[in-house]
């Protein structure tokens, strides 16, 4: 038996985040961002996922905190209180 891993195509800096953030609205993939403590839903545009991680080629740029729990009922300008310990 063997076992091979074959690359298709490779990137050199792309945008990932946990697929946990990634919420199905109307057929559409979002996640929430923070900024100032108020959410803000994005519509995003998703590449190759590899584990519990999946790339983000449009909507979420590097830096930028992502909601991954408790995300499922909130609204776009909602505000909320970021957890700065499980935050890193």
């Amino acid at each position: 038996f063997a076992r091979a891993r074959i690359a298709v195509e490779q990137r050199q800096v792309v945008t990932l985040i946990p697929r946990r953030a990634v919420l199905d609205r109307g057929g559409n993939q979002v996640a929430f961002v923070v900024n100032s403590d108020v959410a803000h839903e994005r519509k995003l545009e998703l590449g190759a996922a590899q584990g519990d991680f999946v790339e983000v080629r449009q909507g979420v740029r590097p830096g930028e905190r992502v909601i991954v729990e408790g995300q499922h009922d909130l609204s776009d300008g909602a505000h909320v209180a970021v957890n700065t310990e499980e935050a890193r």
